[in-house]
């Protein structure tokens, strides 16, 4: 019988372990699988910061997103802050330019620390089947705009309106559109708000047609004459109440509104 080294028969029992190994690992390997990461934590005491950083390979660019400073969540581009939500839930942005479709907000904005302007009403009047709780109902068109009230309708009569459930609030704005349709004599139209229980004068105008001459007269935009049309209303002042009474008039007297009378349109109501 031939002798076997020792040596060599070390070997050999070695490679028979290692193919055997090596069999169980792909099997092993053939039956793994791989379960979805579904949640990440990470968990520093309330002194550290706790972040996730992305970066790209070769360049300079890295976003941080995750908490500092103990309870502001934040989103970074290296130690610049982008985007900063405080545990009271005030969001902070500090890019340089903001591009939203559209942003819905229970609470002010404020841009530069100064409050904006929000609008929480706008009665367009683009469908004649409501008057979106105005005390008259009727719609009318002239071209492009829908008009509460207007021709043959409104003369000396009121167009009254309250607005209910107004969020917290120091200033309200009021914007509108006021018309002057037919012959005016030097009358006025006017916009009142109630303050303090009373109805208050915020807004007056004025039109006067002198002769035929100074009518507008546009067959294709309305059909018949006026005065004046689309007048901008735009009234500001201190108000803190949660309802908003509203009054638009004129001092027409003229009985008949298809010789003179008035329409609103594009009511908006704003605060901040």
């Amino acid at each position: 019988m031939k002798k076997i080294d020792v040596f060599q028969f070390c070997i050999f029992l070695s490679l028979i372990y290692l193919s055997y190994n090596l069999k169980n690992f792909k099997n092993l390997n053939m039956n793994y699988k791989r379960e979805p990461i579904t949640r990440l934590t990470i968990n520093n005491p309330k002194t550290d910061n706790s972040l996730l950083t992305m970066k790209i390979k070769d360049t300079e660019t890295q976003y941080n997103i995750g908490i500092v400073n103990g309870n502001n969540f934040t989103i970074s581009s290296k130690d610049q802050e982008i985007i900063k939500t405080k545990c009271d839930n005030q969001t902070i942005f500090n890019s340089p330019y903001i591009t939203l479709n559209s942003i819905s907000t229970k609470g002010e904005i404020k841009y530069n620390s100064v409050s904006q302007w929000r609008m929480i009403y706008y009665d367009s009047f683009r469908y004649n089947d409501t008057s979106l709780g105005w005390n008259y109902e009727r719609v009318s068109q002239c071209n492009y705009h829908f008009i509460l009230g207007g021709v043959c309708q409104t003369s000396y009569d009121k167009l009254i309106k309250t607005y209910d459930n107004i969020p917290k609030h120091n200033e309200i704005k009021i914007e509108a559109q006021y018309h002057f349709i037919g012959k005016w004599e030097q009358n006025t139209g006017y916009l009142q708000v109630n303050l303090n229980g009373e109805d208050q004068y915020v807004w007056t105008g004025r039109c006067k047609s002198l002769d035929e001459e100074n009518y507008i007269y546009d067959q294709g935009m309305c059909g018949y004459k006026i005065c004046k049309i689309g007048e901008i209303i735009k009234v500001s002042l201190k108000h803190n109440e949660d309802k908003l009474k509203l009054t638009f008039g004129s001092t027409l007297t003229e009985d008949d509104a298809c010789i003179q009378s008035y329409g609103i349109s594009e009511v908006k109501i704003f605060i901040r």
